[in-house]
């Protein structure tokens, strides 16, 4: 059996035996030398729950740290297409005109949104 193995049986095993966890007709040693012998591993099931709860709150929070970090990567993206506007008015208006080639009246907002996204992939990328 390999050392990675026996050092995970030790450590389920004396979690159960620490919470009175292990069951056996004879002496809790002798099941644990017997499972180890026949050269499987020992599984605590309370431990990998117990894991298993601790790995799933982990992904929670890293979920919520990515999404903040997508969120102010977003604000930083916002900030500076703002910045642009304000510098680079000459070149923001000729990138509104390009979108508007047909003539027709297009909602501020969403010519707004077009040249933010060109703005993202032009000059942030």
């Amino acid at each position: 059996m390999a050392e990675e193995n026996i050092e995970f049986s030790l450590k389920n095993f004396s979690y159960d035996l620490e919470h009175n966890l292990v069951k056996s007709k004879t002496s809790p040693i002798n099941l644990f030398y017997g499972i180890v012998r026949s050269g499987n591993t020992y599984k605590s099931l309370k431990l990998m729950e117990i894991e298993n709860e601790e790995l799933k709150l982990y992904q929670s929070q890293l979920q919520i740290l990515e999404n903040r970090n997508k969120a102010l990567k977003e604000n930083e993206l916002i900030l500076k297409f703002q910045e642009f506007k304000i510098n680079s008015q000459t070149e923001y208006e000729k990138m509104k005109s390009e979108q508007n080639t047909s003539g027709l009246k297009i909602n501020e907002d969403v010519l707004d949104k077009i040249i933010f996204q060109k703005f993202v992939e032009e000059k942030c990328v």
